[in-house]
């Protein structure tokens, strides 16, 4: 079985190999025959300020084009002083939401969902997704397109 990999936000495929060395190692020594695929996201990111060293060597990627530093910011500034919502979800939407509009527009979030069933359908083998942060929100979005393309169009589904 092949898996493609998905890094997260502020990474790209060859620093999440390296990140999943042990990871493979195992897997491989299971005596299944797995194998695993490493894509980069195609939209050039810089890492906030005081975290360029975190993310590894560059060029760093997104799957999901990100619209705006301005909102990235003020995420980061919440997490400094974490609201307090009546309920964790409540907590979460505070968070999230941005004096600065939303941070992801619908057509880059779905050119990002097509460039990751475009790998998946160049590559007959791959039969599994596995991605990190941002890498498993769009794992798991293409995921559900593709149930959804299988539904209501009849487009057989590759990833199991």
């Amino acid at each position: 079985m092949k898996f493609l990999c998905l890094h997260g936000a502020f990474g790209n495929a060859s620093n999440f190999q390296a990140q999943l060395g042990p990871f493979v190692s195992k897997a491989k020594e299971s005596g299944d025959r797995i194998s695993f695929k490493w894509i980069s996201g195609r939209h050039e990111a810089i890492p906030p300020a005081g975290f360029s060293d975190y993310f590894g060597r560059g060029p760093l990627y997104r799957f999901i084009p990100f619209d705006g530093i301005e909102a990235l910011d003020d995420v980061l500034h919440k997490l400094d002083e974490f609201p307090q919502g009546e309920t964790a979800e409540d907590t979460i939407r505070q968070l999230i939401q941005s004096d600065y509009g939303s941070q992801y527009t619908l057509d880059g979030v779905r050119t990002s969902i097509e460039y990751i069933l475009d790998a998946v359908r160049e590559d007959p083998e791959i039969e599994g997704i596995l991605g990190f942060s941002e890498g498993a929100t769009a794992a798991a979005s293409a995921i559900l397109e593709e149930k959804r393309l299988w539904e209501e169009e009849g487009v057989p589904r590759q990833l199991k």
